[in-house]
């Protein structure tokens, strides 16, 4: 695919079912990559809880959610949530496997936080800075290289122990975040 021919728009109700395909296919292919069936039915299990919850409920749990559309069809989706003041998190990124590798991931990054930027316009009685925040799996390589590119920073490394399906196994959480631009009242992003 080349290089943006694709847009990003605000999701749409109609948006749903392919957004939430893209989201478990791409987590299909996260687990059986893996090598490891702990893993793989991690994913399996991880996709379909958020498929009954996050991407079913989109419009009243996202501050907001950006799709990447290309000849019509659903590339991928990224969610917003805001956690408390000047304090958000990226959520749900997920591109169409014949999408990747053409800016589809770091467009969908860039809008949200350019309304995050929008979001947080400059005010004197604010001093905190907009921070935006994200979790990535130790072994999900690709999504870690995107947000290092990004300028995220991995704030702590977590190991967690989990039983799916009758099989335990260890996993790597990175925690990380971006400290962000605001607008000024015109609009025009600024650096802090």
């Amino acid at each position: 695919m080349p290089e943006r021919s694709f847009s990003i728009v605000p999701f749409q109700a109609e948006d749903e079912k392919g957004l939430q395909q893209i989201f478990v296919e791409g987590h299909q292919e996260i687990g059986a990559e893996s090598g490891s069936e702990f893993l793989l039915r991690r994913h399996q299990s991880y996709a379909a809880g958020i498929v009954r919850s996050d991407l079913a409920h989109i419009g009243d749990l996202f501050e907001a959610f950006f799709v990447a559309k290309g000849e019509g069809s659903v590339l991928g989706g990224v969610g917003l949530m805001r956690l408390g003041p000047s304090c958000w998190e990226l959520r749900c990124l997920c591109v169409a496997k014949s999408a990747r590798r053409a800016g589809v991931a770091r467009s969908l990054c860039q809008a949200l936080e350019e309304h995050v930027a929008r979001s947080e316009k400059q005010h004197a009685w604010n001093p905190q800075t907009p921070t935006l925040q994200l979790t990535v799996l130790g072994h999900m390589s690709a999504a870690r290289a995107l947000y290092d590119s990004l300028g995220f920073v991995e704030q702590r490394l977590e190991t967690k122990i989990l039983d799916v399906d009758g099989l335990s196994g260890e996993i790597l959480v990175h925690h990380m975040s971006k400290e962000l631009p605001v607008a000024s009242k015109s609009g025009a992003i600024l650096a802090r």
